[in-house]
């Protein structure tokens, strides 16, 4: 009856955590959203504060690393065996897609910005690389088809940065070019690693192929930086 309704009703409240707004603690989605909201908005003409964009990113880049590293499954609750309900994660492409979508909107006028999301896309595309040659996955990782499904995704945004600045800057211009030699370089890079790694790997970690990526990277942001200059 009424009673027994009441009571099953306040079992059920109980079981759950209900709010107006999401938590930070309670999924990697609401972090990405609010850093990558912190971006976009140190990029507004109010605020216009492209030090602080950058600070962002990086902490947007330790985020999305740890995404696409990792196996996202869906989260299932168990009761003495029975399955009660089933939680939906997000996607590494929804995750990176929520990122991407908003910077390229209004990041793309600023050229150092641009250069970062290369480096950020760079590091992405090397740990999938890395991971995809890896036989026996650690538990928690990704598998070889994710890595494999996710450097795709990761070299669509390449393209995708590298149209956007040649729509914004004309062909010829100091801008354009810089752009265009940082994803080549990029580019560059990855396809290195790539075709080192169609052998499967025993070892899930290669520090020798990790400490050549980063040395080129460094020489990569240094002569970029250099280019700036004068554009600047």
């Amino acid at each position: 009856g009424e009673e027994q309704l009441q009571r099953v009703t306040r079992i059920t409240n109980a079981a759950f955590r209900l709010g107006l707004e999401d938590k930070g603690g309670e999924g990697i989605s609401f972090g990405l959203r609010e850093i990558t909201e912190v971006c976009m908005r140190s990029m507004t003409s109010s605020v216009n504060d492209p030090h602080a964009a950058v600070s962002a990113i990086d902490r947007l880049s330790d985020l999305l690393k740890d995404c696409v590293r990792n196996r996202l499954h869906h989260r299932f609750v168990r009761i003495k065996g029975r399955l009660y309900v089933t939680m939906r994660v997000w996607s590494f492409s929804e995750l990176l897609a929520m990122s991407m979508h908003g910077l390229r909107h209004y990041c793309q006028r600023d050229l150092f910005i641009l250069d970062r999301l290369m480096d950020v896309l760079a590091d992405l595309a090397f740990i999938c690389i890395e991971g995809r040659g890896i036989a026996a996955p650690r538990e928690g990782f990704a598998s070889r088809e994710e890595f494999a499904r996710r450097l795709v995704i990761v070299k669509g945004y390449f393209d995708q940065l590298l149209a956007d600045a040649r729509g914004k800057y004309p062909e010829g211009s100091s801008e354009r070019a810089v752009i265009e030699a940082a994803y080549m370089r990029a580019q560059h890079v990855t396809s290195d690693l790539d075709s080192t790694s169609c052998a499967p790997e025993t070892e899930p970690h290669n520090v020798t192929a990790t400490f050549a990526r980063e040395e080129t990277m460094s020489d990569l942001r240094s002569e970029v930086s250099h280019s700036l200059s004068y554009v600047c």
